[in-house]
């Protein structure tokens, strides 16, 4: 198992490389089709670290203020972030509903727990005794995050609601833009090759 720890295929030809020892910000290129096969990334828990903990700080604000406010004739409303989830549940569109819920609350805030837990155990080199099993769903759930999926939905909204009402951001909207945000830079500075060797030593 340890021989093959360093092996990986090309996502284009499919061609097997044994990994070399790379020191620093450097990437790996295929010997065939000249794809990156791996980029190599100094300080990766040390860099990610701080963008969980800022991302379960815009999460929760997200969640606990308003999302926007609706100004229709001298009636304001305030919505929060999962007035659209009670709404599709008012209509019965029980399936829809808990899709919503599970892409855009549940499994994006449980991912940046998991990632809470695994890289604040490394930072402090303690012993992590469910890290493969939490590692594994953070894998296997990572496709199913859809917060820019939703991002793109409310800003049709906004650009609709615009025409029949005058619309107020709330401090959830901006801090839902920013977890977004924290979310592109999670994908650039995470190395997910690293983790897995780290937590199976």
């Amino acid at each position: 198992m340890t021989e093959n720890i360093h092996l990986i295929a090309c996502h284009d030809c499919d061609l097997l490389h044994r990994l070399p020892q790379a020191s620093g910000d450097s990437r790996v290129l295929c010997n065939r089709c000249g794809a990156i096969l791996h980029r190599n990334r100094i300080r990766m828990v040390s860099r990610t670290l701080p963008l969980v903990i800022g991302g379960l700080i815009l999460f929760v604000l997200a969640n606990c203020f308003p999302f926007m406010s609706l100004n229709t004739r001298g009636l304001q409303q305030d919505t929060i972030f999962i007035s659209g989830v009670f709404q599709l549940f008012q209509q019965q569109l029980w399936g829809l509903g808990i899709i919503v819920i599970l892409s855009t609350l549940l499994i994006p805030f449980t991912q940046l727990l998991a990632l809470l837990y695994l890289l604040g155990g490394l930072s402090c080199d303690k012993k992590l005794p469910a890290g493969t099993s939490v590692l594994k769903y953070f894998t296997l759930t990572k496709p199913w995050g859809m917060l820019d999926v939703y991002m793109l939905g409310v800003l049709i909204g906004l650009v609709k609601l615009l025409k029949i009402a005058t619309v107020i951001p709330g401090i959830a909207l901006y801090s839902f833009a920013g977890l977004i945000l924290v979310q592109m830079a999670l994908e650039m500075v995470f190395d997910h090759r690293e983790l897995w060797e780290r937590i199976a030593r």
